[in-house]
This record gives C-alpha cells, structure tokens and sequence, in this order.
C-alpha cells in the first residue's frame, strides 16, 4: 500500500515538472508539436528526440576532442553559435599543455575579457570548461548550458534562454534519478501516515460491531500508532544507510583509478561472502579475499 502511494506521489511530481517544461521543450525543437503531455511515452519520444534532433540550439560533440591547442577554441564557438550570439564575441584564443597538464581559455566579449585555466591531463573536455562557458553565456547573453542524457561518448549540450533552464533542468533529473534520499523519505513518510490514518479509521469502524466503540478505537489507535512508529523508523535506517553509501562512493571516486577499482572489486567481493556465509562458496571467497589481501600488503 505505502509503496503504491509512493509510485502515484512519484507520478503526480514528475507530471507537475512536465507541465512547467512541456513549452520549453517545444519552444528548443525537443518534442514534435503533435506530442501531448499527457502521453505515455512522453518521456521516452523525449529522449528519442534528444538523440535524433537537429535543433539550432543543440550541438552534438565527441567528449574525447581535446587533441591541440584550438580545439577548446573552436569548441566555445560552435557553442556561441548554438547560442545565436557569436557574432557579439570578438575573439577566442585557448590553450593546452599536456606536459603541464593545464589548459585555458580567453573569450574577449565586446570589451570585456573573460579567462580560465583548469587541470588537463587527457583528451576529455572539461567540465570546467563547460562551466565557465555557462557563466560566460549566462553573464553576458542571460543563456544557459543544459546537459541532456545520451547513449553513447557524445555530449548533447542544448543552450537555453536563463528562464527555460531550471524547468527542463529539473524535469531531466527527477525523471533520471527520482526523489533524493531525504525528498523519499519524506514521500514515504507522508504515505505511511496517510495509511495509518485511512487504516485506522477502517478497523474502528469494523471493530465497532463486535468489540464496542471505545475498546475498538484503543486497539485500533495502539495497533496503527505501533505500524506507523516502526515503518517511520525502518525508512530513517534506510534513508541513512543509503546516504553513508553514497558519501563512501563519492569517496572511493576521488581516488586514483587503479585504486579505485581495487575498492570496488574489494566491495563486491564482502558482499559476496557476506551472501554467501559459511557456505562451500563462502569459504572459498574467504580464502580467496585472505590470498588477495596478503598480496596486497
């Protein structure tokens, strides 16, 4: 029941987020102008439009372009042009040292100079570089830079006017990852009161005929305060638990690659053998993860 709730909040929120994008997305070509809202697959055109659009305002690119000291250039122009405002940008010099591992770029905005520098140690462009050309559009132009979804190493970067970025923007993310930990556990929190308060009313009134109102409404009101304190209890343990995992990723991200694999193989493997116990399988992962650690330290 409480899960059912939570689906049919979830449903109602992302079709709120569809109604204040819906113009937007057609207003930047994303959805044909035959295509409700109220469908469906709305969702899923959007993404297949995301894929397949040919919209001025989107530019399509390879995330592994970086190779010599214009391409940054030449990138932040097609973007300008994407914008419809390269014509006001005066000129664009970048730079790439991968001995130093830095790269930069300079972007003189009528008289204005605009520059960053941000570490560069491969080929993949920088999600500094993407940021300051946000804040340079969204500075000098009142235009943004919205990442949408793809399926592959390309990049769709759509440029939105300032007033149409939170709506799409939100609308993509909610639809991606759902409610935050906290955002569900509030939903299940609400759902689980609403089916105390909906169960309770229900037994009292069954319980009437053969226990009596006020014998009825004490078990009832014990029985479904007992549920709700329980079930608010287990979402909170949940909710923690699932935020200290994703503080542990974020962490492990922030290591070097090769360790970083190494920790993941490691929790993989503790879960395994937590799965497994003192099975035959158990003790031979325990025997293996034994050898593991041994030839690491």
């Amino acid at each position: 029941m409480i899960n059912y709730l939570v689906n049919l909040t979830f449903e109602s929120t992302r079709d709120e987020l569809l109604d204040a994008a819906f113009l937007a997305l057609k207003k930047y070509q994303l959805l044909d102008a035959e295509v409700s809202k109220d469908d469906d697959g709305v969702m899923e055109d959007l993404y297949t439009a995301i894929d397949h659009s040919e919209a001025p305002a989107l530019l399509v690119f390879d995330t592994e372009c970086i190779e010599n000291a214009e391409d940054y250039a030449s990138l932040a122009g097609k973007i300008f042009c994407a914008a419809g405002e390269r014509k006001k940008i005066r000129k664009i010099k970048s730079a790439l040292d991968f001995g130093k591992e830095k790269a930069g770029i300079a972007i003189l905005v009528g008289e204005q100079k605009e520059k960053h520098i941000w570490p560069q140690g491969d080929d993949c462009v920088s999600s500094e570089f993407t940021a300051f050309i946000d804040r340079v559009l969204n500075k000098h132009f009142s235009k943004r830079l919205l990442h949408l979804p793809s399926n592959d190493q390309c990049a769709h970067i759509l440029v939105v006017d300032e007033e149409d970025y939170e709506p799409i923007a939100e609308l993509l993310k909610f639809d991606k990852h759902g409610y935050t930990n906290r955002e569900l556990y509030s939903t299940r929190l609400v759902c689980t009161c609403a089916t105390a308060a909906v169960g309770f009313v229900v037994t009292t009134l069954s319980g009437w005929y053969f226990w009596g109102f006020w014998w009825s409404l004490l078990g009832s009101a014990a029985f479904w305060v007992l549920f709700a304190a329980l079930m608010v209890l287990r979402y909170a343990w949940i909710c923690a638990a699932d935020e200290q995992a994703e503080e542990d990723l974020a962490k492990l991200k922030e290591l070097p690659s090769e360790e970083f694999g190494k920790a993941i193989m490691g929790a993989f493997m503790d879960e395994a053998i937590a799965r497994e116990g003192n099975s035959k399988m158990g003790k031979r992962l325990q025997a293996a993860h034994r050898v593991n650690q041994a030839i690491a330290d």
